[in-house]
């Protein structure tokens, strides 16, 4: 890969090889690798040129790395699950059969956020060997699915990764009830769409906590999160808009990560990414070259998300709290909440294609199941 291939930047395990064949992508983990041909002729050439050096076999891509692949060609779509690592997960842990049977709607409520605050761990007693060894082997798994796939779960992993050094046998009842959650929701899926494009988009929110606040953010591409933080503030913040101005420069870094690995891919973002808050003073902050004197106390470099917007990679855009994914990242919300929130993780239509097509039918335009659109009663169409 090394001699045939560049390495991304921004992703080192990702090659990437062009010639008059077409291109050639590469994902490598370890021993496993995953190859994307824009035509076959490229692949078949791979092929040949790998096999010189190692023996190896080469199929249509169903799984890596524990994440199951399926493509749908006739609707332009990917989807990827967990199923079998949440199944296997499940077995190992959930070994009473009453377990498996309960099923909580969702992985965390506010009962978690207070058991993992600073004063409760304070004061919780020391956990034995054994007891912080089995606690610290289902965070880490958890956490795998968690950053993967499983973008719902994030934040409550997140709390319970919060209290290793001071678990107690209730807050291991409490991952094993994000393990339920999850053997619940196995069948949950991820659909990435050729017909959302690849443009991405962002969502960023925080949580304004006595003890500390909460990042939370999403990256979306092609309809779907490709990734996702949820974690704990490492500063004092004074306001939920200087929380929510560290949550949006951590989401700002990610975005700029993303854009360099899709230019670098050849898909270049030719306009400034839409980053969405639910905070009216942060976007102000970010149109104006002057700082409030309520922020001059503030360290430089969480201001590195006016720094991006100045200079032209993302656009900072506020949203109703309501309508902001990123929500589901930064609070244990109620169940009707947090089951409509997540569910846009796992595949949607961009929020801008959605505005406009909210636009086009309040002008009194109509979608045919082509996919076209026309003006009711007129003959004009226009696809999209």
């Amino acid at each position: 890969l090394d001699r045939t291939c560049t390495a991304c930047t921004a992703e080192p395990c990702l090659f990437v090889r062009r010639s008059e064949r077409g291109v050639a992508i590469v994902g490598v983990y370890v021993d496993d690798c995953a190859w994307l041909c824009s035509s076959k002729e490229m692949l078949e050439a791979r092929k040949a040129a790998y096999r010189k050096s190692y023996r190896a076999e080469f199929g249509q891509l169903t799984s890596f790395l524990g994440i199951r692949v399926a493509r749908d060609r006739e609707h332009g779509t990917v989807s990827t699950d967990l199923e079998h690592q949440i199944e296997s997960l499940a077995g190992k842990w959930l070994v009473d059969p009453e377990q498996m049977k309960v099923k909580p709607s969702r992985p965390c409520d506010e009962k978690l956020l207070q058991l993992v605050s600073p004063m409760a761990l304070e004061a919780n007693p020391e956990p034995s060997e054994e007891l912080r060894k089995r606690y610290m082997r289902l965070i880490g798994l958890l956490m795998y699915i968690a950053v993967t796939e499983r973008f719902d779960i994030l934040y409550a992993v997140g709390l319970l990764a919060r209290g290793p050094h001071k678990c107690t046998e209730e807050l291991f009842e409490r991952g094993l009830c994000v393990a339920a959650y999850l053997y619940g929701t196995k069948h949950y899926k991820t659909t990435y769409s050729g017909e959302a494009g690849l443009r991405l988009e962002a969502c960023s929110d925080a949580s304004h906590e006595e003890w500390g606040a909460t990042s939370g953010n999403i990256t979306m591409l092609a309809g779907a999160g490709i990734s996702a933080v949820s974690k704990r503030q490492r500063c004092v913040t004074l306001s939920t808009c200087e929380s929510e101005t560290v949550a949006a420069s951590v989401c700002a870094a990610e975005i700029m990560s993303h854009r360099l690995t899709l230019e670098e891919l050849g898909y270049e973002q030719k306009s400034p990414t839409p980053l969405f808050v639910d905070n009216i003073a942060l976007g102000y902050l970010c149109r104006n070259t002057m700082l409030s004197n309520a922020l001059k106390h503030v360290r430089r470099r969480f201001f590195f998300v006016k720094d991006v917007a100045e200079i032209g990679e993302i656009v900072v855009t506020w949203i109703e709290g309501k309508n902001n994914e990123a929500d589901a990242l930064t609070k244990a919300l109620p169940e009707p909440r947090f089951r409509e929130l997540t569910a846009l993780f796992r595949g949607r239509k961009p929020r801008l294609l959605r505005a406009l097509m909210a636009g086009l039918r309040r002008l009194g335009w109509v979608r045919s199941e082509a996919g076209t659109w026309r003006e009711r009663g007129g003959e004009d169409e226009k696809s999209g």
